[in-house]
């Protein structure tokens, strides 16, 4: 008896784990996405700032983000990030890299989703 509870507390703390995971990762690629959003609609004048601020809540993330999601996921935002970080000092235009910025956020947020379609 003690075995079966001991095996329905463990699998129900692990659902719980996901759960929580889950909501942590929507929330806060919701988050960077809306941020994402304010730099591709941003005019010269604000791009710098929308920039930075979503920078400035990457980077708050960032360690939390690194134990979740894999290394060639950030790795792929970085890079976004760092076109973006030199758009906003007048190199070139942001709108396509906050593009695949986006696409990447949303097809993580999507990814990482609990549904049936991502676990069976």
């Amino acid at each position: 008896m003690a075995k079966r509870v001991a095996v329905l507390v463990i699998a129900l703390l692990l659902i719980a784990g996901a759960v929580g995971q889950s909501l942590y990762l929507g929330r806060v690629l919701g988050e960077l996405d809306a941020l994402s959003q304010a730099v591709a609609g941003a005019d010269e004048d604000g791009l710098g700032a929308a920039v930075r601020a979503l920078t400035d809540r990457w980077d708050e993330e960032q360690a939390a983000l690194h134990l979740l999601l894999e290394h060639d996921d950030l790795l792929a935002i970085e890079l976004e990030l760092t076109d973006l970080r030199g758009f906003s000092r007048g190199d070139g235009d942001p709108a396509a890299a906050c593009a695949r910025l986006r696409l990447q956020l949303q097809r993580l947020a999507r990814a990482d989703r609990l549904g049936p379609e991502n676990i069976f």
